[in-house]
């Protein structure tokens, strides 16, 4: 809303730079959360523990995942038609969730069928490592591949 303001006194051009803070710190918020994954996974991968409700876990998640999918295609290509680089930014930032839920369904239906309970640390980890690299791409960051 603030970045649709018209030019004032104040701002000649416009309030449209408030929306390169926003996407920065909602990626900061993504880093964030992806630390707290990564945590978590380590904890799991060092003593693992049964995962109660797997089977509506999992499908939950496959809920969640459609779901975003199709909220974020659409705020990308409204982002890029408006010209919004927040709506642009919360688009990427719930296809990078289809992606963390992706890999997390994957590695959850391992565990599920070999129950090595210490695979859901290590795919928390990796989809930690996933949510860092395309947080930094939401902020503008080209990081090292």
């Amino acid at each position: 809303m603030l970045s649709a303001k018209p030019a004032d006194k104040n701002h000649p051009y416009g309030h449209g730079k408030i929306e390169f803070f926003s996407a920065g710190f909602e990626g900061a918020l993504i880093i964030g959360a992806a630390v707290g994954i990564f945590f978590a996974g380590m904890n799991q991968i060092l003593d693992p523990k049964d995962l109660p409700n797997l089977e509506e876990g999992l499908l939950f998640l496959v809920l969640a995942g459609i779901g975003n999918l199709a909220l974020g295609i659409v705020l990308i290509q409204v982002g890029k038609r408006t010209k919004s680089i927040v709506l642009e930014a919360d688009g990427k930032h719930l296809l990078t969730d289809v992606f963390t839920s992706g890999a997390v369904l994957i590695g959850l239906l391992l565990v599920y069928f070999t129950g090595w309970l210490r695979l859901d640390g290590i795919i928390a980890c990796i989809a930690g490592a996933n949510i860092v690299f395309w947080a930094l791409n939401l902020c503008g960051r080209r990081p090292v591949v």
